[in-house]
């Protein structure tokens, strides 16, 4: 669903504001799980957080390949695709390693720590992010569509 909703917002809003959208949405998600009082309130925490991956997950790429030289974006997509299983696994041992926290609640609250600092991360450096140069032409800001080009391929 989120990434259902992010191909239309980003071109409405920019690709730079989605992925801060989807960045602020896992990180309000990883929060409501962490201290989710009970079980329906974790599932609730669990769906929004899907969202943002899928917010994530449509337009991350689409940055990758709009803003890549065209001799690069397969390679540039590949290497995003590769880390995300690569972070998948990690997350896995992570999750394992703090299996042997038990009993303490660190044993399920210590991943959803990592995610709210990675997602941090994420939003502050979403800040930094060139819009694209596609999305800049075609929603007239003809003039910072050179500058982003320039400064991305000069």
């Amino acid at each position: 669903m989120g990434a259902f909703i992010a191909g239309r917002l980003g071109d409405m809003v920019g690709r730079k504001k989605c992925v801060r959208i989807g960045a602020f949405i896992y990180l309000f998600s990883a929060f409501i799980q962490m201290f989710a009082p009970g079980f329906a309130t974790f599932v609730a925490g669990r769906t929004i957080q899907g969202l943002g991956v899928g917010f994530l997950s449509m337009t991350v790429p689409i940055i990758q390949t709009e803003i890549a030289a065209p001799h690069r974006r397969g390679l540039m997509v590949g290497i995003e695709y590769t880390f995300l299983i690569a972070g998948y696994m990690l997350s896995c041992w992570v999750d394992y390693g703090f299996n042997f926290l038990l009993p303490s609640e660190m044993s399920w609250r210590g991943p959803f720590i990592i995610q709210i600092i990675l997602s941090f991360i994420l939003l502050v450096m979403s800040f930094f992010l060139p819009e694209t140069p596609r999305w800049l032409a075609i929603n007239g800001f003809m003039d910072e569509c050179l500058r982003t080009i320039a400064d991305l391929h000069s």
